[in-house]
Order: C-alpha cells, then structure tokens, then sequence
C-alpha cells in the first residue's frame, strides 16, 4: 500500500512539471548583445560674422510750408495791385516774391495760392508749353476784370522759368503805368511803335518797352484817335502785357525777341518802327518828356503806316 501512494505522489510531480510554460521574461542564452557606442561631443561651430555695411543717407529736407491767409475779396484788388506795382524789396525781375531762376517752383506755387479768394486758381504738371514740357500756375481774376497770369517752371528745373502778366481792368493797369515804369527801371533799351489804323473798330496804339538787365518786356495798348493825319494817344491805357524771364539773353535784341519763343508771339520784327521813326524823337528824348507829371499826348504821322 505504501508503494502504492508513493507511484501516485510520483505521477502527481511529473504532470505538474510538464505543464509549466516558459515565462516572458525569461533570458535566452544565445541572443547576441550591443553595446552603445560612447557618445562624442560635437565641436561647436564656429562662425566668423563680416559686419554689414554701413549705409549713409543724404536727404534732401522736403520745405514745409506755413499757409499764407487767403486774400478775401473785399482786399484782393489792393493786394494784387501792390504786387504789380513792386517796392523797394521786390522789383522786376521780382514779381509778388518770385524771381525766375531763383525762386522754386514748389514756392512760387506756395506764394500764389491766397490768390484763391480772388481768382480760379489752377496748377498744372508735366504739360507741353511753347519752350517744352513744363509746369505752372494759371489764375484769372474773379468777375469781369478779365485780367491773368501764369508762373512757369520747365520740367527739367526746380526754378521758375517765366513770369506771364496780362492786365486789362482799369484799375489795375494803373499799377504799370507808362511813367511809372520809366521812373522806376530807367531808360529802356529798345522801344518799339505799331498801330494799325485802317483796321475796323477801336484804334490803338501800341508800345513795346524791353529791359534786358531786369529782364522783362512789357508792352502797351493804349486807345488812340486820329486826329489832323495823327494817330494820337493821350495815356488811357487799354490792356497790358508783362512777360519777366529767367535770362537777359533773349532780351538784347529785336532777332533775339522775335525768335525766342517765349516772346515771338509779339513780333517785333513785323510792323514795328523803332521810337525814332515813330515819333521823330530819340529814346533819350522820348524817356526825359515821358517820366514826368503832365506828359503829352504820344502821336505818330498815319502816313508811316499807310505804306
């Protein structure tokens, strides 16, 4: 019996053995094995930074410019007759603060614009004018007054090119008076007649005074009448014409203004007699009677225009 309980215990112990499964952890023995390899330190990189240039700006100051009050128009006449008529600091070629060639373009634009409480006021860029492309500044008189004028610039120019008056209000012509501009500029260099008394409606007398040193022609139409083989003009001036420009060069003589374009227009060269064959008096004779109060009537024979 003892024997027997003994197999049994024996059988027991091998059925148990052949059950147990091989655990997850377990270590096979012939799996090969790796090392890390030791880690190196990197070098650290070294940089050779070339500094940037340094850039220099040179900038032109862009002016800045205060509004000037804009000229009302129970004021505006007198204010725009004392700029035509000039003082003491500002005389041609000097007109209301601008000179040609050295007032800029952007200034002159800035003197002009009170001129918008008396006038339509208007600037222009980048156009074609008769000495090519330009820029300026156009304004006409309020009302009837019927009187104008342009600032000109050329394109390629930072300064005032031309200055381009026309006067035709009674009131206003006063300021460029005939004696007047004798007695401020002088003697004129050149001073040419024409009238045209065969021509249907008003008659007119017309003078051209040139200036080359200050640098401006001025041209009058003044009323006339015939009167015992005369054309005669006692001083009512009917409109007036002031061209101011930058040189004195186109200004020198009578080729020089009938070929310069800003002043062809005038042709002096054509039905225009010199003061000498106009009036039979010199320019001396002509300058000496003609500044003074109380000047007389200009005349000129209607023969020498008949021929």
């Amino acid at each position: 019996m003892k024997n027997i309980l003994v197999f049994f215990l024996l059988l027991s112990l091998v059925g148990c053995s052949s059950r147990q499964t091989t655990s997850p952890t377990a270590t096979i023995s012939n799996q090969p094995t790796f090392e890390k390899p030791p880690t190196k330190p990197l070098p650290s990189p070294t940089l050779t930074l070339t500094p940037a240039p340094t850039l220099t700006y040179t900038l032109t100051p862009i002016p800045t410019w205060t509004p000037l009050p804009t000229i009302v128009s129970d004021t505006g006449l007198q204010i725009y007759f004392t700029w035509l008529e000039g003082n003491d600091a500002c005389r041609l070629p000097c007109w209301a603060g601008i000179t040609p060639k050295n007032t800029s373009w952007n200034e002159a634009e800035h003197i002009l614009q009170p001129l918008t409480g008396i006038a339509e006021l208007e600037t222009r860029l980048n156009r074609p004018c008769i000495f090519g492309k330009c820029n300026y500044v156009t304004w006409a008189l309020l009302s009837d007054l019927n009187t104008y004028g342009n600032v000109y610039s050329k394109e390629d120019a930072n300064t005032i090119h031309l200055i381009q008056l026309q006067i035709v209000d009674p009131y206003l012509v006063k300021a460029f008076n005939l004696q007047s501009i004798l007695n401020a500029y002088g003697k004129p260099a050149i001073l040419l007649f024409s009238t045209e008394p065969d021509l249907p409606g008003d008659l007119f007398l017309e003078l051209i005074l040139v200036y080359p040193d200050s640098q401006f022609i001025i041209k009058y139409s003044k009323y006339a009448k015939l009167s015992d083989s005369q054309v005669v003009s006692c001083g009512q001036d009917s409109h007036i014409e002031l061209i101011v420009l930058d040189n004195k060069e186109q200004l020198m003589s009578v080729d020089a203004i009938a070929q310069a374009t800003e002043t062809n227009h005038l042709n002096v060269d054509v039905w225009r007699k010199p003061v000498e064959v106009a009036t039979g008096m010199t320019i001396d004779e002509f300058y000496k009677t003609y500044k003074e109060p109380n000047v007389p009537c200009i005349s000129t024979p209607l023969s020498i225009w008949r021929q």
